[in-house]
């Protein structure tokens, strides 16, 4: 009995001085429990009413078992970007949960996954739905070998060297995220759904639709260059595919009576498909081979010789590039090197799909 009390008076610690209640511990029972936990750290990270608390959480505060344990320093909410905000078990729900624990415990720890302050590794939804993951910077080769079936002349090879991450949309726009942004619906396949793509847009209306976006919740959405899509796309990869030499469509939406050479048929669906509803690539993207062709930022022009670094394009033309491919295309149309390019006005089976920048 003496054991059991001494367990309850640590567990239930108490004092007069109700001044030093965290403000987390909303009901002022000295105990912060996961849901508390949670609300608090979700407001202070949204600046709302506790935005410019900086209080830790006071040893004399202990969560249930089973959710968190105050030991030491380890949870203290003035480390990192936001308080209390130590995802260590790298699920990427950004709340603390049952399998969490400090974030210097090096078995919680997994390299290339997010969690413990790496916020920027994080996946990304926006207020209308669209899922962006974070592209690290990194060094590809841009364009097609010489001995690539089917290449075209206008994608010589050369090293890009993209020096600054960027969060790029996991699918291409779709027909429901343009209609709550724009309030109409252009798409030929309006009748496939609010999760198919939005098409028949052009290089001037994805201005309008990014330019309402921007505005719409103060952050900064544009199209990516053609060196951060290609770079995306192959996510990592030096094959024309991201699925390697042959493009099978049970993992992308194109014509498949024309494979690319040496390959084997496949189907035709003969119209667009649902967003992710085919195989992502090694970078969590869907769609990067077919559905609907995807605009760029980039004006179209030929290559350079020379190995360059974040390349934008020229600052004129007269066509802005295409990527990707799309439901009625050719597997070669669909491979990571190949470059389409059409007039800013131009509207056909053309979708988006968007970059996000990084907050400084």
């Amino acid at each position: 009995m003496r054991f059991l009390i001494m367990i309850l008076l640590l567990l239930y610690p108490v004092t007069g001085n109700t001044a030093d209640y965290h403000p987390a511990d909303t009901n002022k029972d000295w105990q912060i429990s996961l849901e508390e936990f949670n609300v608090y750290n979700s407001a202070w990270r949204h600046g709302n009413e506790w935005a410019d608390s900086v209080n830790p959480i006071p040893n004399t505060y202990v969560a249930r078992s089973g959710y968190l344990y105050k030991k030491g320093n380890c949870y203290h909410e003035k480390t990192a970007t936001a308080p209390m905000n130590w995802d260590s078990d790298r699920d990427c729900d950004r709340t603390v949960d049952v399998e969490d624990s400090c974030p210097d415990d090096p078995n919680k720890i997994e390299s290339g996954r997010c969690g413990c302050g790496k916020t920027e590794d994080c996946p990304l939804t926006n207020s209308i739905g669209m899922k962006f993951v974070f592209i690290k910077p990194g060094t590809f080769m841009m364009g097609s070998p010489s001995d690539e079936p089917q290449r075209d002349s206008d994608e010589t090879q050369h090293k890009v060297t993209i020096t600054k991450g960027y969060y790029l949309q996991t699918t291409e726009v779709t027909q429901g995220q343009w209609e709550a942004i724009m309030g109409s619906n252009p798409s030929y396949f309006s009748s496939c759904g609010a999760n198919c793509p939005v098409e028949t847009v052009s290089w001037d209306d994805a201005q309008d639709f990014i330019q309402k976006l921007n505005q719409k919740e103060g952050l900064t959405y544009r199209l990516p260059t053609e060196a951060e899509w290609e770079y995306a796309a192959r996510a990592g990869t030096t094959t024309p595919f991201a699925f390697g030499n042959c493009l099978s469509t049970n993992d992308a939406n194109y014509d498949g009576n024309d494979p690319l050479t040496g390959c084997s048929k496949g189907t035709d669906r003969y119209r667009t498909v649902a967003v992710g509803s085919l195989r992502a690539n090694a970078w969590g993207l869907y769609d990067m081979h077919g559905n609907v062709y995807e605009w760029c930022q980039d004006w179209y022009s030929s290559y350079p010789d020379n190995s360059v670094t974040n390349p934008v394009g020229p600052s004129s033309g007269s066509n802005r590039v295409t990527r990707g491919g799309g439901w009625y295309g050719t597997a070669e149309g669909c491979r990571s090197a190949e470059r389409g390019n059409g007039r800013p006005r131009y509207r056909a089976s053309t979708g988006l799909r968007l970059t996000r920048i990084p907050n400084p």
